[in-house]
């Protein structure tokens, strides 16, 4: 067993659980392609009328995942105040999808702002 540093005993289960929910939300994904896990929900209608759906305890699962993955990003976002306020700068968002180059500072550190409020 490899000694992690940095880890807590709650981040490592954190870590797993976030990483069976992307297995689990993978696993839904693939199996959902196969014929022999889509159901005809609508028996009688006309060719092409019909979607095929996945089962129910499929669709569950995924709307599981799809909730566990938008409260970890929303609690990121809470939680890492540099990467707020990149995310909530206009300017630097644009200049990330126009591929412009802008003079980039890092985000400053807490014993850095307080420096310079003072």
């Amino acid at each position: 067993k490899m000694k992690q540093d940095n880890s807590s005993r709650l981040s490592t289960l954190v870590s797993g659980f976030l990483f069976t929910a992307v297995v689990v939300s993978l696993s839904c994904f693939i199996l959902g392609t196969g014929e022999g896990i889509r159901m005809l929900p609508c028996a009688g209608m006309e060719i092409n009328q019909c979607v095929p759906a996945e089962p129910p305890w499929m669709a569950m699962a995924e709307e599981i995942c799809v909730w566990i993955f938008t409260l970890e990003i929303f609690l990121r976002i809470i939680s890492a105040p540099q990467a707020r306020r990149e995310l909530l700068n206009h300017r630097y968002i644009i200049s990330i999808i126009a591929n412009e180059e802008l003079p980039f500072s890092p985000p400053m550190t807490a014993c850095g702002r307080f420096v310079s409020f003072t």
